[in-house]
């Protein structure tokens, strides 16, 4: 896994290649935990060009905009098209906004 991370107007953009899963998630997890414990409370999570995403990495998500929320903030992810579907299947009740474009997501805030 790759993650590289942008910070645009305040928002902490982060692009996420290769595998998001039970062997990666804690490196992510380390991450994205700092940056909410930093105060950081806009995160958009770009899973376009990740290969495969588990049920760790499914968690992690879910995690993160759990502490987000708490703050009065949401999560935007961005996907492709074929993973649209299936993040909204595992998000529908966990109310995470997706986009499959990067520039609706940062204006979305």
């Amino acid at each position: 896994m790759k993650v590289n991370k942008e910070i645009i107007n305040g928002i902490h953009y982060f692009e996420i290649e290769g595998e998001l899963g039970l062997y990666t998630v804690t490196e992510f997890k380390e991450i994205i935990n700092s940056c909410i414990d930093s105060g950081v409370t806009k995160i958009i999570l770009d899973f376009k060009n990740s290969t495969h995403i588990d049920s760790s990495g499914f968690a992690l998500i879910f995690n993160v905009n759990s502490r987000l929320n708490q703050s009065s903030s949401k999560l935007k992810v961005i996907v492709d098209k074929k993973k649209t579907l299936l993040f909204q299947h595992f998000t529908v009740e966990k109310k995470i906004d997706i986009f499959q474009e990067k520039e609706p997501a940062l204006q979305s805030f």
